[in-house]
């Protein structure tokens, strides 16, 4: 199951990664391909070598953090450094290119007004290079400033929408007397609530289960000691309605979806 949401989810890389292994059938004709940048020369054998190379760290990286983030430590923060180091090495892979035909087109000019480059310009040209890769990792850094800013976002108005059906469902079904289908949506719209209020404060928190959605929320301030104890009463008449055949009375919805509510307005 995780490794299929991977290779959904990353087979770009793995379409890239693939590409620059089979180019390895040319080994002899990269190598004898020099790029001189100036201040150092390289082949396009060594170019793609160290691109395998990264991208190999980058999809061991995303794949690491979407196998953590389906477990209790996935909430941890030094995971989002790993998604961070893995899209930095990802998209200045994709940027690379760019930046050694501009160090190249540099050295070009070089050559054709001083004819050769002295170890002066070898520096100067040097001091370009490592410009254009600071300038290089701002712009992935904005880039992924961003996406990941985004994708929280959308994240939470996917919940928040998810919260405002159920609640409308709950509200529906106790005015039409499905007292018990009341209470299930009502503690649906709860636990949403408190899921969207904790990515708030941590994007990387888990929807595992209430439990561990209360004992956060407890912690963040969210709900209070005695908000607490209503939530597990309201825990447990949804248990009723989903594992027996019990009948909730009008009493039971309407103190639930009070309950929802008044969580809601905090």
């Amino acid at each position: 199951m995780i490794m299929e949401k991977v290779k959904n989810k990353y087979e770009v890389i793995l379409g890239f990664v693939t590409l620059v292994i089979s180019l390895s059938a040319f080994k002899q004709e990269l190598a004898e391909i020099r790029l001189n940048l100036g201040y150092i020369t390289i082949t396009l054998a060594d170019y793609f070598l160290y691109s395998v190379y990264g991208l190999c760290v980058c999809l061991y990286l995303y794949i690491l953090e979407k196998v953590a983030s389906e477990t209790k430590i996935g909430s941890w923060k030094i995971f989002n450094i790993l998604i961070w180091g893995a899209f930095i090495i990802f998209t200045s892979i994709l940027l690379l290119p760019f930046l050694l035909i501009i160090n190249i087109a540099c050295a070009k000019a070089y050559t054709l007004y001083y004819k050769e480059i002295s170890e002066t310009g070898k520096a100067i040209l040097g001091s370009v290079g490592i410009l254009s890769y600071l300038f290089q990792f701002l712009i992935v850094l904005r880039i992924g400033n961003s996406i990941f800013k985004s994708k929280k976002e959308l994240r939470e108005e996917i919940i928040l929408d998810e919260e405002i059906i159920e609640l409308e469902k709950a509200t529906k079904y106790l005015e039409t007397e499905f007292y018990s289908h009341s209470i299930l949506e009502s503690y649906k719209a709860l636990e949403s609530h408190l899921f969207r209020k904790l990515i708030e404060k941590n994007p990387r928190f888990n929807k595992n289960n209430l439990s561990s959605s209360l004992i956060k929320s407890l912690q963040y301030g969210l709900i209070s000691k005695e908000d607490f104890v209503k939530i597990n009463d309201l825990k447990k008449m949804r248990n009723l309605s989903v594992h027996s055949d019990f009948k909730h009375t009008k009493e039971d919805a309407e103190k639930a979806l009070k309950l929802v509510v008044d969580v809601l307005k905090k």
